[in-house]
């Protein structure tokens, strides 16, 4: 994904680096599912409103620190690109000689002459679960 969007992966080389995301995602965790409990939130949706309207803004109230810079450094995306496909997964298989492609235990009959077997396929899975199959990039050769 980070490829597809031109973003270099600075990985955190240091126990100290390391420990220091580590206590944030374990104080968040800790508190906001206490928070979560408290107010009685059982649901995706509820719990995201919840964090929109009163733990983002109460925990950045707290800890918040100002930029060095107050230059934007976000780039726009770029013309064209799709990024509900650029944040699926996607999963490289062969078609198999009876023009079968599986994936997790499922087995899609490939119907397109295009596709030949042993051509390279992706399946990729989209957020909402949709999945597709894609031959070269850019043939959609099933849909599910």
């Amino acid at each position: 994904m980070c490829e597809r969007l031109g973003t270099e992966l600075i990985l955190a080389g240091s126990a100290q680096a390391k420990g220091r995301v580590e206590r944030a995602h374990g104080t968040h965790q800790d508190r906001l599912i206490k928070k979560l409990r408290l107010a009685g939130i059982d649901d995706y949706e509820a719990a995201n409103r919840y964090l929109r309207s009163r733990y983002w803004p109460e925990h950045n109230r707290r800890f918040a620190v100002a930029p060095a810079e107050a230059v934007d450094f976000h780039e726009p995306v770029p013309a064209g690109m799709d990024l509900n496909a650029v944040f699926s997964l996607e999963y490289e298989r062969r078609v198999s000689e009876d023009w079968v492609v599986r994936y997790d235990n499922r087995f899609w009959q490939i119907e397109t002459a295009e596709v030949r077997p042993g051509a390279k396929v992706t399946i990729r899975i989209r957020r909402n679960g949709r999945m597709e199959l894609l031959h070269e990039e850019a043939l959609e050769v099933a849909r599910v």
